[in-house]
């Protein structure tokens, strides 16, 4: 590059010049085996196929992925790090997912360059991230705390941003699996036509349903529901049962599909956010004027209402001390640095003046208690505030307001 410049310029470059170019060059580069450059990019499903093989399991050492781009030991190491933490506090379990992997590591080899020789880069999506992707970006937070920790510094919130793209990804994949249900199937015409019907429901909602059971009229009655979602029967049914009924025909037709789809969708988004607000564990006049004052504030409350441990003050001051957790809007979601014995939980609080949280104002302060119940309860309240944070008009409506009622009906819109 430089000799080009003599070409193009008259000019020579000093060495200091030089070294400063071949910094940024390798703040970008993805190293490439000679064989692969030569050979060229290889098709996408070849490729795919060499980069599993390559790994042996998404937890081994990758020496390279798809593309042919060297991964060392080390940056998997790390990779392997993070979504340890991740699994950790939040409770996905990303440790498995292969592509995250790689997608990590992809980033993470120029990033070193960039960590060890202190040099800055910019986001210009950060502000959208950070209010499309709450869930993610919090993520990132705590894996780029473990990648700086690693490398001895400290990742900037633009880097983070980056990582929290990843996440992103990651997290509408699994949003697009679903949480699979459990389905009785009632039939009257025998056994023949009940398997009929189970294939049909299967072959329509397989990615979302695990087990399907067939059950006489006769019988249905005496059989145990535990562990199961719902029942879906071709004939009418009489008595109570503890786990919603749709009645169906013995062949699926369009209405069915369609009913059955609208019965997964609204009752997968009502189970997952039961049980994470309550009254009790609400604060409209939040006595704090900073941010270590309200997270103790909302903490203690938990502690003493909601049954938290008491360790949740501490975790939740120590997570603060990594990274503000202010995403904008007026909103905070603090939150321990790992997670807790029990189910997810959220105080919440509206302080009696806006408190300054590193650089936002915040007016309403939400203390998400992670618990180890799984990724459902977080998943849907992350894209509640997703929401949130999109509509500043509602956190203003639940300032002003300061009830319980409003701030719910405002959060699950």
């Amino acid at each position: 590059v430089a000799k080009q410049l003599d070409g193009a310029f008259g000019i020579t470059l000093p060495e200091s010049e030089v070294a400063y170019i071949a910094i940024h060059l390798a703040g970008k580069k993805s190293i490439i085996p000679e064989e692969s450059a030569a050979a060229g990019a290889s098709s996408a499903e070849g490729g795919h196929a060499g980069a599993e093989g390559s790994h042996g399991g998404a937890r081994g050492a990758a020496p390279h992925d798809a593309r042919g781009v060297i991964i060392p030991d080390e940056v998997w190491n790390v990779v392997t790090e993070m979504l340890d933490r991740v699994w950790e506090l939040f409770h996905f379990d990303f440790r498995d997912d292969l592509e995250l992997r790689m997608n990590l590591a992809r980033h993470i080899v120029p990033l070193v360059t960039r960590l060890r020789f202190n040099m800055s880069i910019d986001n210009p999506l950060l502000s959208d991230i950070k209010t499309r992707f709450p869930l993610a970006f919090a993520m990132a937070l705590d894996a780029a705390d473990v990648l700086g920790r690693h490398y001895g510094t400290t990742l900037s919130q633009a880097e983070t941003g980056y990582i929290a793209l990843a996440f992103a990804l990651a997290l509408d994949r699994l949003r697009e699996e679903g949480p699979r249900r459990n389905v009785v199937v009632v039939c009257a015409s025998g056994l023949g036509t009940s398997r009929l019907l189970e294939h049909a429901i299967r072959r329509q909602f397989g990615d979302r349903i695990d087990k399907v059971v067939p059950c006489d009229a006769l019988h249905v009655e005496a059989m145990d529901f535990t562990g199961f979602d719902y029942i879906f029967t071709t004939v009418p049914l009489e008595g109570e049962f503890p786990i919603p009924v749709q009645e169906i025909h013995s062949f699926l037709n369009e209405v069915d599909v369609r009913q059955i789809n609208e019965l997964l969708r609204a009752s997968a988004d009502m189970g997952a956010g039961a049980g994470l607000f309550d009254p009790a564990w609400f604060d409209p006049h939040l006595d704090a004027e900073t941010p270590h004052e309200a997270i103790c504030g909302l903490a203690e409350l938990m502690v003493e209402r909601a049954g938290a441990p008491a360790e949740l003050v501490e975790l939740a001051l120590e997570r603060e001390s990594a990274a503000s957790t202010a995403f904008g809007s007026g909103l905070a979601l603090p939150h321990p640095i790992r997670s807790l014995p029990g189910p997810t939980k959220v105080c919440a609080g509206i302080p009696n003046r806006p408190i300054r949280w590193g650089d936002k104002d915040v007016e309403l302060v939400l203390l998400v208690a992670i618990g180890d119940d799984g990724r459902n309860a977080l998943d849907w309240f992350f894209s509640r505030m997703a929401e949130l944070l999109s509509h500043e008009e509602r956190v203003k409506r639940i300032v002003d307001d300061r009830s319980f009622e409003v701030m719910m009906q405002e959060i699950a819109h």
